[in-house]
């Protein structure tokens, strides 16, 4: 049995193509990972400065109301 030279290029170029975009799935899922703490973080800290600001507007309302009486 004679295989061809043409075929073997054929099979060899899908196998590393196949082999190829699984390495890349693979970085993409690291990827993803990093970027869903990042938004956790970012989520986290936005809602830190929401209450902060919260609270200086409660203490403003506080004062704006004591200078009316």
């Amino acid at each position: 049995m004679v295989i061809d030279a043409g075929i073997i290029i054929i099979d060899a170029a899908i196998l590393g193509l196949l082999i190829g975009i699984v390495w890349s799935l693979k970085y993409i899922a690291i990827i993803d990972r990093k970027i869903e703490a990042m938004d956790k973080k970012v989520i986290k800290i936005v809602d830190r400065i929401e209450e902060e600001e919260r609270r200086e507007l409660a203490a403003i309302d506080k004062l704006a109301a004591r200078k009316k009486k």
